[in-house]
């Protein structure tokens, strides 16, 4: 368990209600309500038992947005709640954070919105220099085998895509700069494990004919690739070539549900994305075991079950990223990709810079872990967040007052000591 954790002890329930009417946007507060409960599901399947080493699994995951950071003497942080004026939404620094993007629909969400808009500021000033971005999807047929032995395979055939004199003729005449590359993997009973990638590729300006030569090109090597790694594709489904007219909403929507679809949102949106037809993402297998999923196919075990089985898969995978030079071609922060794989040593983490990228935040209130144990013991955290989007002191002061936390405002900030 990690050092820092105070949020197993539960403090007195007590009614939870909404002070006022919030400004926050409605689908903001509705995301961080899902994702929190989404996590929760994910903890209890997840967090159970013991790892060979007598640790517990996903033991980052467990603490996740619950455990306050530890501090270098060996205490504990506190929690802090920022609004942002410009957003109509609120953040919290102190806690701890696993940043799996596979497992934790939390961390998962927050990585895709950031990936969002650096995807749609790549594609901005691509196409503003009179450049063609090209959506791809690639696939491969079902074969009803472990999810983790599909990855293995389809992913070397992604590096063969790659390899070879053929695609250095490809980058020489359509000039090729880079890629950036989103995993998804689905599941149906009737097709079994369904593991694709999405992509954009920055290409030099491409005409029409251009763009039927590269789907040619796309389509006889990728198949090529799948049959030299145990797997097949479909002339008519195994690759999907779009020209750039998507956005990045329309590329990450790929990933998400109720968005248009554009290649930033097809990348991105994997995070909130609900299985069509009879695929189910690993987000609709949460929902399943929470309960909210309509019309599940599977029963919760069955879900619980198999959303195990994409955790272990994909732990430590990257879910998405850019190709060698790409970030830096577009002048983008290098630590902010998915480039690096996650292991599970939750001391790791606790130190972490969670201010980056939120400089326009205000200071709306400081919770002492006393103060934090009591709004995790209340199953709050969301509507501690939305309340903390009000962007008024006296708001939180109340709501926290109503979990039976004592509380003082110091200017316009509330100080939140414990129950």
């Amino acid at each position: 368990m990690p050092r820092a954790e105070i949020a197993a002890a539960t403090a007195p329930a007590k009614p939870l209600e909404l002070i006022a009417v919030l400004q926050s946007p409605l689908l903001w507060q509705e995301r961080i309500k899902e994702r929190l409960q989404l996590q929760d599901v994910a903890r209890q399947i997840l967090c159970q038992g013991t790892t060979k080493e007598g640790k517990m699994p996903f033991a980052r995951l467990y603490g996740c947005c619950r455990s306050p950071q530890g501090t270098a003497d060996g205490g504990v942080m506190h929690v802090r709640g920022y609004y942002v004026a410009s957003t109509g939404r609120s953040y919290q620094t102190g806690l701890q954070h696993c940043e799996n993007h596979a497992a934790d629909p939390v961390c998962s969400g927050v990585f895709y919105d950031l990936a969002k808009v650096e995807i749609a500021a790549a594609l901005k000033k691509h196409r503003g220099e009179g450049k063609t971005a090209l959506r791809l999807d690639l696939t491969a047929s079902h074969h009803h085998m472990p999810l983790e032995e599909m990855k293995k395979r389809f992913r070397a055939a992604a590096v063969d895509l790659y390899a070879g004199k053929a695609f250095q003729g490809f980058k020489k005449r359509f000039g090729f700069i880079g890629a950036t590359t989103g995993v998804e993997d689905t599941y149906s009973d009737a097709n079994g494990w369904h593991y694709h990638q999405h992509l954009v590729w920055f290409c030099d300006h491409l005409t029409p004919a251009d763009l039927v030569e590269v789907r040619r090109y796309v389509d006889r090597h990728w198949r090529a690739a799948l049959r030299r790694n145990g797997l097949d594709g479909s002339k008519k489904r195994a690759t999907k070539v779009q020209d750039s007219s998507f956005t990045a909403d329309d590329y990450v929507a790929k990933f998400e549900h109720a968005r248009r679809w554009d290649a930033d949102a097809e990348l991105t949106m994997n995070q909130r994305k609900h299985g069509k037809l009879r695929g189910l993402s690993p987000w609709d297998l949460l929902r399943i075991v929470a309960g909210t999923l309509e019309n599940a196919p599977l029963s919760a075990e069955r879900a619980a079950a198999l959303f195990s089985e994409h955790a272990y898969a994909m732990r430590g995978a990257h879910m998405l990223f850019w190709s060698k030079g790409l970030r830096e071609h577009f002048a983008l922060p290098a630590a902010a990709a998915d480039d690096e794989p996650v292991d599970d040593d939750p001391e790791e983490h606790e130190s972490q810079d969670e201010t980056e990228g939120q400089a326009d935040g205000v200071l709306i209130v400081d919770l002492a872990p006393e103060a934090w144990r009591v709004v995790v013991g209340n199953a709050a955290r969301a509507e501690l967040s939305i309340v903390e989007s009000s962007g008024d002191p006296a708001q939180v002061k109340a709501f926290l007052e109503a979990l039976g936390v004592r509380c003082m405002l110091r200017g316009a900030v509330v100080m939140a000591d414990g129950p």
